[in-house]
This record gives C-alpha cells, structure tokens and sequence, in this order.
C-alpha cells in the first residue's frame, strides 16, 4: 500500500508525479529543477550510464571480443524475465515461498555462467521464451481484462519482431525490427507491471479508489485522491472523527469512494471538477 513518508529533500512543489512515496530518498532536492522530474540531476546523469554501454556494445561487436561481453546484452533479460516470475508469484500480503529469490539468483548466476563459456543462443532464446510463457500464464490467474490482453498482446508482438528479424534479415533488414522488439518489450514490461500493481492494491489489499486507466492504450495503475481545493468546492466537509458528510444530501443518491482510511459519501452523478488527482506508480 502506498504510504506518505516524511522526506525532507521535498522540492517547492509536489510536480507532476505528485507527492513522494519512495521508501528511499536521495540528497537532492525533489522537483527543484523540472516539474516532470523529481531527480533531475539523478535522472539525467543515468545518461552516462545508456551512451557508455551503447558504445561498449558497438565496439565489442564491431571487433568481435566474444560472447562473454555480449552477454552483457542478454543475461539483464534473463533477469528481467525472472523479476516479473517473481512479482507474480509472491503477490499476496505476506510471503509464500522465502527461498524463491535465492533459488531464481543461483539459477540466473548458473545459466548466465554456462552461456558465457559458449552455451548456445538456441538455448538461451527457448529458456527466456519459456520464462515469458509461464509470466503470462501465472498472471491469467488474476484476470484476462484489457490490461492483460495488452500486455500480453504487446511482448507477443515484440517476440515475433525479434525472431522475424533474425530468421528472415534479408527480407526485413530495412524494418528495423530488432528495434521494434526493445521498443515493445519495454512497453509490455511496463504494462504488466501496472496490471499487476492495480490487482495488488485491488483485489489483495481490498482498495477501492484504485483504476486501470490507458493513455494512447496502454495501462497505467492510478490511485486517486482528493485535493483541499476539490473538497471546498463540492460542499463536502470533514468532522474531527474522520467521517465525511455531503452537506445538503439527505443519505439517499450517494456513492462511495474511498480515500486512504475514509470513505466519502458523494451524489451518485459525475464527480465535481477538480475532485481527483492522480498518482502513478514508478
């Protein structure tokens, strides 16, 4: 569950990502520079980190200095893979199974060894395949709703890009398909991890003020709370006993919604303006 922390290094105002709820919080100050980045200088110097490895693996393949570097490039998918398996699978309140990461980091570390020292790609390509297949199957146990089918859809189309352009490079070499596959794999990743976090908050923690909303169709987990200012406006106030009441309103009509541990009582018609606001889960 999202929780509000005391963070000292809050900037002059909250930015477009809201409050922070990070359980850890860097030295600099939040939102200081950029209303969409609460790190600025934290987020841009990760850019070092992006054009370094880019020229690392361009200049490894470039003078072939063997697998043991590229698999720079392949073993992080593994890992990828088996993060998700593990978001998955250790999604209720309280953990199930405490040996499980260390059992997924033995085999990532044995694998991850037996392909450097010339294991095959064919191997490595199935067993990251067969990973992908049991996230996607494990995670049907919550649901196939929209978030789940584009989640699905995207990585499905992603591993088709990625073997297409191996398989048939002469035909589809001006397509850029190897691209593609980073672009939709990033997205499916991204949309599995908000399908996962809104079944989390929805359906094992019991949160009502919790929606799957999609932005140019992909899914985005959003939790949505009240401002002062939308309160002032719709005529609801709050006594000391934490219970809200809609001033006017005789009890019947009403809705319920939810706002961290009060419920409010509002008219079953459209929300007032300015009633949410919307935090997004990064």
């Amino acid at each position: 569950m999202l929780r509000q922390a005391h963070h000292p290094n809050q900037g002059p105002s909250s930015g477009f990502w809201g409050p922070v709820t990070a359980s850890l919080d860097f030295c600099e100050l939040n939102y200081n520079i950029a209303y969409y980045l609460a790190e600025f200088y934290n987020s841009i110097s990760n850019i070092a980190m992006l054009a370094f490895g880019a020229y690392a693996y361009y200049h490894m393949r470039k003078y072939q200095l063997g697998k043991r570097f590229e698999m720079l490039d392949e073993c992080p998918m593994l890992s990828l893979v088996l993060t998700m398996l593990y978001a998955i699978i250790e999604n209720g309140k309280e953990k199930k199974y405490p040996l499980l990461p260390h059992l997924m980091v033995a085999f990532n570390i044995v694998f991850c060894t037996w392909y450097a020292s010339d294991g095959s790609y064919a191997v490595f390509q199935a067993t990251f395949a067969s990973l992908a297949a049991i996230v996607i199957l494990y995670a049907a146990s919550f649901g196939m709703d929209r978030g789940a089918m584009t989640s699905n859809g995207l990585f499905l189309a992603a591993y088709l890009a990625w073997n297409v352009d191996k398989l048939f490079c002469p035909f589809v070499e001006h397509f850029q398909l190897h691209a593609a596959w980073h672009v939709l794999c990033a997205v499916s990743v991204y949309s599995k991890i908000n399908f996962l976090a809104y079944h989390h908050q929805k359906d094992i923690l019991g949160r009502k003020n919790v929606w799957l909303t999609f932005h140019c169709g992909i899914p985005t987990c959003t939790i949505e709370q009240r401002t002062k200012s939308a309160r002032a406006d719709s005529g609801v106030s709050c006594s000391s006993d934490n219970s809200l009441k809609a001033m006017g309103e005789s009890g019947q009509g009403l809705t319920e919604a939810v706002l961290g541990d009060l419920v409010l009582k509002l008219p079953a018609s459209d929300p007032p303006s300015g009633w949410t606001e919307t935090y997004l889960f990064h």
